[in-house]
């Protein structure tokens, strides 16, 4: 769950950051997911 917590907070500052923070992001939310399927 902190991980996830911690994606969320990515996301967050993405928003209010450039296309990087975007793409940061969307590359958080891929990891999660492969480690939700992973565990």
């Amino acid at each position: 769950l902190t991980f996830i917590y911690f994606v969320a907070v990515t996301c967050i500052f993405g928003i209010f950051l450039n296309s990087f923070g975007k793409i940061l992001c969307f590359y958080s939310f891929s990891l999660s997911c492969v480690y939700l399927n992973a565990s």
